[in-house]
């Protein structure tokens, strides 16, 4: 079904809803056109995008968008609250515009002709688009044929498209490429032809591109994955060998287990393979109700033949797996993992309110709301890319695709489809994108500050955690697929940690950022705080599937979820603490609100942050202040403390819930003192000192606390036995190797400059490192090794050899770009360019090259903006990546 003709099945059906859920549609329509009023916008009209009531709340979430002459205001979307008929909640009314001077007059270009403005924009060429449905009304919406570049038909209608520069007349269009790389719902003006902007459905994670911006990382080592001992009331499903949850990937597991009837019978009633509503399995490969699962090494999109495992009459998926292996020889184990994970995540999620009234993913919703037809495709070792994964997102009752890539950082290659944190991540971009705004909106997050790469991250983390897992061991994203190895920090930032010498970041960091996924790495960090302030408090439990559960990660799984129904398109990080403190009040009102703010503050998302406009990110600011509680409260004081030999930082953290800290004193325990907020000291001499801080608030109330510094340069450990190896090939790494002393943590520098700090385990790999750099490593507690021994070694050039992997800069490139490779050995090589179709734009290197390194310029200048393809082949070894010319 198109998105057009859902769209009108929803209008036709909103008097309906109205009227079945008059007190809630009715009171948040009286209380938008209300608050236009007192903007000034009298008369405001609004037309109900989504209303859905949460099983978890029982609260209506309604979904409003500005209307004009017939036409949306598409950027003008608010959300009400409803419960038990009273307005709980409001968010993005500010967002009606003016009605007077918008003229829905004629146009310029015909919507066919607005179509090919998306196409040529995207580089796809000019398309034979023909009309194929009219729906007609004030939106003049059509479909149009693929026209042969597109992967099915194309909606188009009129809106009006509001920007903070104005309000424009435009065409809405939505385009899935043939090639399933990007679906693009764009706007573009339907005067001028100008493309206004477009948002692409398809999440592209391109994990790898952030590892070489590691900042310096602990790497504890992990526990062996224990399974969790809850399994499901069901016995309809069959079994799976498996990485069953909580397994996050195969190097944090001790191996497979074959999981029987895992199938949740609330989420699943039938079972994982019907379709019908009726007792008995309609397949018995690997699809169902909420996934079909298969590969697509072809990249064409459509299952390979036979590529659903077949687990016959008994339904028992039980194939072999030798991870030494190339992921062609086990794609049967591959194929049966990624399908047990989309389900598991599919009936967990159900718990929380992530069912089929609010948008989930199913074939069949058994009378239970929503739209159908709409399962998951999850394709394996698709063909399309490597070290990376995507999810498409479309409107509820259209099907998402996930792709799943193979890893090519590991000797043999690794399969996406064993790493189950990047499996949750995907799909946890289909949750946020049907959550936010509504499930009929399902691109709501392509604005500058939205937090889809996090919540993402969040629910990988969620969905892996064990008992024994502690606030500040160090959590790496992508560790089994980019090879970072157990005690990798993975390809964020930072890795996911509560301690501020691991990973510090707090709102006020975004401002400077403008990546998707470290603005959403932040947001992450955030709510791991969160997180782990509820599991202090209220204990952990593995059984993820018990939504009324009293443990903290459960609260939070419940109020991170429900939060997101309690935000409106364009979301920011304070509209999503603010529905996440919303949720709480509608579920559990206001029993946890003071840790939630206080974890918030912490990280710089306190009463007083301003996020601005969310449709960007410079321009927000964060506050660490508490949120006020009536009368006249005391200020708390508090502090940390963070030495490197006899220096000293000293970290403010006290608050005032009535308004702010007016002055300070500390005093340091050697006659210093210091009235700042954030003061630095050195001391003399090594010792134990009593450190205090009064603070006194607006109120002229005060608060003390002191505590005890310890400095010293402490004794030398000795280090023994360092040793530094090089692996060659396509990735090459220093492999260093040492004796542990005294069990402190262990600094790692290259040729002088601090790569890392990692636990005391005796080993790190440095993917980045060469033959011939020095490496030094020193054990100490202060962070300080000027007074340290270190033991020092130079990388060896016996195993090393030249840098294999392609490398492209400038990317995007406007003019010229430079591929960069080196060859261990003569090699016969060739480098091609590709546009989205798959047709060569470029051929610029074929035939024999010898040993070393080599440069190649890329001419761009002549080629339409877009994103292309560049295929490398050295020997036989075959490395592909994406190029982006912009103009």
């Amino acid at each position: 079904m198109s998105r057009l003709l859902r769209l009108a099945l929803l209008a036709s059906l909103l008097p309906l809803a109205a009227n079945a859920q008059a007190p809630g549609v009715d009171a948040a329509l009286a209380h938008a056109r209300q608050a236009a009023s007192a903007n000034g916008f009298a008369g405001a009209d609004f037309v109900v995008t989504d209303a859905v009531r949460s099983a978890r709340s029982g609260a209506d979430h309604v979904y409003l968008r500005q209307q004009i002459a017939g036409l949306e205001v598409v950027g003008s979307e608010a959300l009400v609250a409803v419960n038990k008929g009273r307005v709980a909640h409001a968010v993005g009314l500010n967002r009606a515009v003016a009605p007077a001077g918008l003229a829905t007059g004629t146009t310029a270009l015909s919507a066919a002709a607005a179509a090919n403005v998306v196409a040529r924009h995207n580089g796809l060429g000019t398309g034979a688009f023909a009309i194929i449905d009219r729906q007609g009304g004030p939106s003049r919406a059509i479909t149009l044929s693929a026209g042969g570049i597109a992967a099915e038909p194309v909606d188009v209608r009129l809106v009006f498209r509001a920007t903070e520069a104005g309000v424009r007349l435009a065409y809405e269009v939505e385009l899935y490429q043939a090639d399933a790389r990007h679906a693009w719902l764009a706007y573009v003006d339907a005067r001028t032809r100008e493309l206004i902007d477009q948002v692409d459905l398809v999440v592209h994670d391109t994990f790898g591109e952030a590892a070489p911006s590691l900042a310096p990382v602990r790497q504890p080592a992990l526990p062996v994955a224990t399974l969790s001992p809850y399994v499901a009331a069901r016995s309809a499903v069959g079994g799976y060998r498996v990485f069953a949850m909580p397994d996050e990937a195969p190097i944090y597991s001790s191996g497979r287990v074959l999981v029987a009837d895992p199938d949740n019978a609330t989420a699943s009633p039938f079972g994982w393979h019907d379709t019908n509503g009726s007792a008995g399995a309609e397949y018995t490969i690997t699809r169902g109700n909420n996934v079909h699962a298969y590969t697509d090494i072809d990249a064409n999109n459509i299952p390979d033949s036979g590529s659903s495992p077949d687990g016959g009459s008994g339904l028992a998926f039980d194939f072999p797996l030798d991870l030494n292996q190339a992921p062609s020889a086990y794609r049967p184990a591959s194929v049966t993992n990624l399908f047990y994970w989309n389900n598991v995540i599919h009936d967990v999620m159900y718990q929380y309110g992530f069912d089929e009234a609010s948008g989930n993913f199913q074939v069949n919703n058994y009378g239970r709301g929503g739209n159908g037809n709409d399962d998951v495709r999850a394709e394996a070792q698709d063909g399309g890319g490597t070290n990376n994964a995507n999810f498409f997102t479309p409107s509820d009752g259209s099907r998402p695709r996930m792709q799943m890539y193979i890893g090519t950082y590991s000797t043999p290659d690794v399969d996406g489809s064993f790493d189950n944190g990047v499996v949750v991540h995907e799909y946890g971009h289909g949750i946020s994108n049907r959550l936010t705004g509504g499930p009929s909106q399902s691109g709501c997050l392509g604005n500058a500050e939205q937090m889809g790469e996090g919540w993402s991250d969040w629910y990988a983390m969620l969905f892996t955690m064990k008992p024994g897992d502690a606030r500040t061991d160090s959590r790496g994203m992508g560790n089994y697929l980019f090879d970072y190895g157990v005690n990798g920090g993975g390809i964020r930032l930072a890795p996911y940690d509560t301690d501020f010498a691991d990973n510090g970041y707090t709102y006020g960091n975004t401002t400077s950022m403008s990546a998707v996924h470290q603005i959403g790495f932040v947001w992450a960090t955030i709510l791991w705080e969160v997180t782990w302030d509820m599991i202090d408090a209220h204990g952990f439990s593995a059984d993820l599937y018990n939504a009324s559960g009293s443990a903290g990660n459960q609260i939070m799984m419940n109020l991170v979820t429900e939060g997101m129904k309690y935000q409106p398109c364009q979301p920011g990080f304070v509209t999503g603490r603010d529905g996440i403190l919303a949720a709480e009040q509608a579920l559990y009102g206001g029993a946890y609100a003071a840790t939630l703010q206080a974890a918030f503050a912490r990280r710089g998302l306190g009463y007083s942050a301003d996020q601005g406009s969310s449709t960007r990110n410079s321009d927000n600011s964060q506050a660490f202040d508490l949120w006020p509680t009536g009368g006249n409260q005391p200020p708390t004081a508090a502090f940390s403390v963070s030495c490197t030999g006899l220096g000293c930082q000293f970290t403010d953290a006290s608050a005032d819930a009535d308004g702010s800290i007016a002055s300070r004193a500390w005093t340091f325990g050697d006659g210093g003192s210091s009235s700042a907020t954030n003061p630095a000291h050195t001391y003399a001499a090594a010792g134990t000192y009593t450190a205090s801080l009064t603070v006194t608030d607006n109120d002229g109330a005060t608060a003390s606390t002191s505590q005890s510094v310890t400095v010293s340069t402490g004794p030398p450990p000795s280090l023994i036995d360092l040793t530094v190896a090089m692996s060659g090939g396509r990735r090459p790494k220093a492999q260093l190797r040492w004796s542990p002393a005294d069990g402190g943590k262990v600094y790692v520098y290259r040729n002088g400059s601090q790569i890392a700090n990692t636990k005391d385990d005796g080993a790190f790999n440095d993917r980045n490192g060469s033959a011939g750099d020095v490496y030094q490593v020193c054990e100490t507690d202060s962070g300080d090794c000027s007074n340290e021994s270190t033991a020092s070694l130079t990388a060896n050039a016996s195993a090393g050899g030249a840098d294999t992997e392609l490398r492209v800069a400038p990317n995007p490139v406007a003019s010229t770009a430079r591929f960069t490779f080196g060859l261990d050995a003569a090699s016969d090589v060739e480098l091609a360019v590709y546009n989205a179709i798959g047709q060569r734009v470029a051929l610029l290197a074929s035939g024999t090259r010898e040993a070393g390194q080599h440069e190649i310029r890329f001419d761009a200048g002549a080629l339409p903006s877009g994103v292309y393809l560049y295929r490398f082949v050295a020997d036989g070894d075959v490395q592909t990546g994406r190029v982006v010319v912009t103009r």
